[in-house]
């Protein structure tokens, strides 16, 4: 049995999630889930990589502790296939080994930490704090009925979504958890170039996605505005895929 030592977390108010763990040595799975519940997070345990995606595969989690060394599907595969499932899914791994190949394959596949067996509680609430969950994508478009359709399919995605229909509600809104900006080039009041200069008077720099119908009239607009983080330009009517692709190629 791999045992699990604790220490005190200096009573934080952690945010509920709920949260995959998965591992074959069950009492040492049992043990992980007992202390995030009793942190305030729900928990389900599995203790295979095949019942971890075929459960994936059915129900949303925040976040995933999956060990990297399993019979059958080891933890790095899981993670592989669980990311063509869920492509957002925050995973951190979990070793009692010193697997410094799969624990490279692991990190360069995307996933938050690697833990080491036994596992402080400490490093569990850490992980899950800089997974980045409550990071916020900034939607700013003075369309409403665009905005809560692209909030929708982009929740679908499991990204949070904060929607601005104005410049001042936009900066009102904007804070460190906010990780990605996607704004329209023009705005009944003002325009997406005016949001990234008062961004930028501010100190802000946020990576940017530009949404607009005009990409082509505007170009001069799109050419300053490449110079105030904006990542990409992508031109109205688009699929969301297409979108999502933009996303992740910023890494969120």
């Amino acid at each position: 049995m791999v045992t699990l030592t604790t220490t005190k977390t200096g009573g934080q108010d952690l945010k509920k999630r709920y949260i995959l763990i998965v591992d074959d040595d069950r009492d040492f799975a049992e043990g992980i889930a007992e202390i995030l519940e009793l942190s305030g997070h729900k928990t389900l345990v599995v203790h295979s990589g095949k019942a971890a995606l075929e459960i994936l595969a059915q129900h949303e989690f925040d976040m995933v502790f999956m060990d990297i060394r399993m019979p059958g599907i080891n933890g790095v595969e899981t993670f592989a296939r669980a990311r063509q499932l869920k492509p957002h899914i925050k995973v951190a791994m979990m070793t009692g080994y010193s697997d410094s190949e799969l624990t490279e394959a692991a990190l360069n596949n995307g996933a938050v930490d690697v833990l080491s067996k036994p596992v402080n509680i400490k490093d569990l609430v850490s992980t899950i704090e800089k997974a980045g969950l409550d990071d916020i994508i900034l939607l700013l478009d003075d369309d409403k009925d665009f905005s809560r359709g692209l909030k929708g399919a982009l929740q679908e995605h499991g990204y949070t979504v904060s929607i601005a229909s104005n410049i001042n509600e936009a900066l009102d809104q904007v804070s460190d958890k906010v990780k990605l900006i996607l704004l329209d080039l023009r705005l009944a009041k003002g325009s997406g170039l005016d949001f990234c200069r008062k961004l930028k008077k501010q100190g802000r720099v946020i990576p940017a996605i530009i949404v607009t119908a005009y990409s082509i009239e505007e170009k001069h607009q799109i050419d300053e505005l490449k110079l105030l983080s904006i990542n990409q330009v992508i031109r109205k009517p688009f699929h969301p895929k297409e979108l999502i692709s933009a996303i992740e190629a910023i890494a969120i």
